[in-house]
């Protein structure tokens, strides 16, 4: 029994270690292209782990982001006649993933009398083809697109194009500091709804809504939100209860009635708030909930130290401070309501 449990031990220790390892190498892969492609350097993602290259350097931050296992974002370079490369920086991961699969395998091969590393060798390599298929064939998933699904619409729509352009370019300078609200007003826009069907334009929608919060313009904001949300269109499920929780805390911080701010509270909603209860604007929100809905004192003060503490390593300062400015608004509405 003992040397049962040694065995099975050690094969799900190689089961970890190799779904570990090939993540790291999926990521290393889009580093590796992207960097061969023309593309600087942002951020590195592995699980909650995060290096992020600041203002002042390359920082160790933490992000958890549901339906990823991590992620390697870059700055991309500048296009040239409306084209940029997009495929190799996508399907890099997929590639590295691939090839690596492949040479675990023959390594495992050679190897079959030492039948421990041997096996090791053999997980690395199904581990391998596995995320190569997952990523590499286009695929949508309920959180985001796999990169397959992204390099196959990229190549095909020069519009797509330019918003991947943009969400990077955003991404870069967020990441270096400023503020949706610093940055050129011709980087955000609403896309006509024709458009929104195209994930990559439907994610310019949401950055120019995020813009439009962050510009304190929340009545536009939540009306933009609203049309977006009433759509078919390419808004993956992630964003879709992000937006949620900014149109939930426009209308607690507007005064509307408890009973409409609850509806907001749909299952889905309330699931995903659980699944990425450490993100800022999700702890805004649900702090706004207890104060103004709840009136749950103990738990405000309880989401009050997560935020502190998420604070602290998150890798996007500038939204730390617009998430601040979201606090104190839902704090003089409760204030306003207690006096009234």
């Amino acid at each position: 029994m003992t040397g049962k449990l040694v065995l099975a031990g050690i094969v799900l220790a190689e089961v970890y270690l190799a779904v570990f390892l090939q993540l790291l190498i999926h990521e290393a892969g889009h580093l590796f292209f992207g960097l061969l492609s023309g593309y600087d350097f942002c951020s590195f993602r592995i699980g909650s782990f995060m290096w992020a290259k600041e203002a002042e350097g390359v920082r160790f931050r933490r992000l958890t982001i549901t339906g990823t296992g991590g992620q390697c974002l870059m700055a991309p370079p500048e296009m040239k006649d409306g084209k940029m490369p997009v495929v190799m920086y996508n399907l890099g991961g997929a590639i590295l993933n691939l090839f690596t699969a492949g040479l675990f395998l023959w390594f495992g091969l050679l190897l079959l009398k030492l039948w421990i590393v041997a096996a090791g060798c053999f997980f690395m390599a199904a581990v391998g083809f596995v995320f190569a298929i997952i990523n590499g064939i286009p695929m949508r998933y309920g959180m985001m697109d796999n990169d397959g699904f992204n390099a196959r619409m990229l190549a095909k729509d020069k519009k797509a194009m330019r918003a991947f352009w943009l969400q990077l370019k955003i991404n870069q300078q967020t990441g270096m500091g400023l503020r949706l609200k610093e940055l050129p007003n011709r980087w955000f826009f609403m896309p006509p709804d024709a458009d929104l069907k195209n994930p990559m334009m439907a994610a310019l929608g949401v950055l120019y809504c995020n813009r439009l919060m962050d510009l304190s313009e929340i009545e536009e904001a939540d009306e933009q939100m609203k049309h977006m949300l009433g759509l078919e269109c390419g808004l993956n499920n992630l964003y879709r209860c992000l937006m949620v929780c900014d149109r939930m805390y426009i209308a607690m911080v507007t005064g509307r009635p408890e009973a409409e701010v609850a509806a907001f509270m749909t299952p889905e909603q309330k699931k995903f708030m659980k699944a990425m209860r450490d993100y800022p604007s999700v702890i805004r929100t649900a702090y706004g909930y207890a104060l103004l809905v709840e009136k749950d004192e103990t738990k405000v003060q309880s989401l009050l130290h997560r935020f502190e503490k998420c604070a602290k390593s998150y890798p996007y300062q500038s939204e730390i401070l617009a998430e601040r400015e979201h606090l104190a608004e839902l704090k003089k509405r409760s204030t306003k309501e207690v006096r009234a």
